[in-house]
């Protein structure tokens, strides 16, 4: 009599999570189904959350769709990823929350940031995750920005003065760039 093998639901969520991730990084290949919007793979990656939720995976799968998206999360791309990481952020372990606010800080996304830190820590920005958003802001964003203005309402008087500092310097590069026609 042939042996049976039973597939634990573990191991089904394990194949599930699999699955959808080898969909996600499949996004842009010659696919004649693949969604041409969804360069990014985002939309296999929400459906996979959703599925998730419902079933009530293990922080350990939940932390491999957070692994999978901080690695594709670089450069350009961040911007993509940032609802995916958001959605992770309930339901992973804390050194994946750690790993998804360094990502959120050096990618200077303060909102994302700001609710990471509501669901998990219920506390606001600290001095250090505030002037590594200013340092990213003063390489990727115009000093009209309204992201400086966020910055300052919820900076410490201590960090005012150096947030300030950067949008200036930003501001003068601006200023120095315009050319009259």
């Amino acid at each position: 009599m042939p042996e049976t093998h039973e597939v634990s639901p573990s191991d089904k969520v394990g194949e599930l999570i699999s699955h959808f991730l080898r969909q996600a990084e499949r996004v842009g290949e010659a696919d004649p189904s693949a969604d041409p919007s969804d360069v990014f793979g985002i939309r296999p990656l929400m459906f996979l959350i959703k599925a998730l939720s419902i079933i009530g995976a293990p922080e350990a799968e939940w932390n491999r769709i957070a692994e999978y998206a901080l690695r594709q999360a670089k450069g350009g791309s961040a911007i993509y990823y940032k609802p995916i990481l958001s959605e992770l952020v309930p339901h992973v372990t804390s050194d994946m929350v750690e790993q998804i606010r360094k990502h959120f800080v050096s990618n200077g996304e303060l909102g994302a940031l700001m609710n990471l830190l509501r669901l998990r820590a219920w506390r606001n920005p600290s001095s250090d995750e505030i002037r590594g958003i200013a340092t990213y802001l003063r390489k990727n964003a115009s000093s009209t920005a309204p992201f400086w203005q966020g910055l300052l309402e919820l900076a410490p008087e201590a960090d005012i003065e150096f947030i300030e500092a950067l949008r200036l310097e930003v501001q003068l590069e601006e200023e120095s760039d315009e050319i009259p026609f």
